[in-house]
């Protein structure tokens, strides 16, 4: 049984079939994908295959936040690896939001997402994720809605003012072009009484 730790999000859970690693700031993502793919096993072909369904399975990560997940389990799909790395922003709010927000990828892929909305209502960020428990069945837009409300969540849980990283950092302004982010902002600004 190994005990896995999602630290920024402040979640721990013992699992039979699963690993996780991190390997923390990468300079390139796409070489680094392509390193932990190749030592899981992984041809070229199935790296350059990497975003179809399978035991190399990748989501193109549509958030632009610059940290990916990546799962590898066995032919039988009964042992899964989960290896989470980010890019380093050199800003302390946009690195806690990544990395929580690949965390919550992986605690979604696990199937684990109720500990994350325990946690939410715990903090009076009361959102109900229950529509989204089933990862295979939530499409990709889904998957990065609970993502950032993730990355949300580790931002106040490491004690950033909410206020300003909705007025400034998070404001309308600033991610007018981030259709990924505003359905996540705007849920969690409703439940913190940050505005409208």
């Amino acid at each position: 049984m190994s005990l896995l730790k999602f630290k920024t999000i402040g979640i721990s859970l013992n699992k039979n079939n699963c690993s996780l690693r991190y390997d923390g700031f990468v300079s390139d993502l796409e070489e680094h994908t392509r390193k932990v793919l190749l030592e899981f096993g992984a041809t070229q072909e199935e790296i350059k295959n990497a975003y179809n369904k399978g035991p190399l399975a990748m989501e193109p990560d549509l958030s632009l936040h610059e940290g990916r997940f990546i799962c590898t389990s066995d032919d039988d799909e009964t042992v899964f690896n989960y290896v989470i790395f980010f890019k380093n922003k050199n800003n302390r709010l946009t690195n806690t939001f990544s990395k929580a927000h690949e965390e919550t990828h992986v605690l979604h892929h696990m199937g684990e997402l109720h500990l994350l909305e325990k946690k939410l209502r715990a903090s009076r960020a009361i959102i109900n994720l229950s529509d989204f428990y089933d990862y295979k069945k939530c499409n990709s837009q889904d998957h990065e809605l609970v993502a950032n409300i993730g990355g949300f969540y580790g931002l106040q849980r490491n004690n950033f003012n909410m206020s300003y990283v909705f007025s400034h950092e998070y404001s309308p302004s600033r991610i007018k072009n981030r259709p990924d982010l505003i359905p996540a902002v705007e849920a969690y600004k409703r439940v913190l009484k940050f505005g409208k």
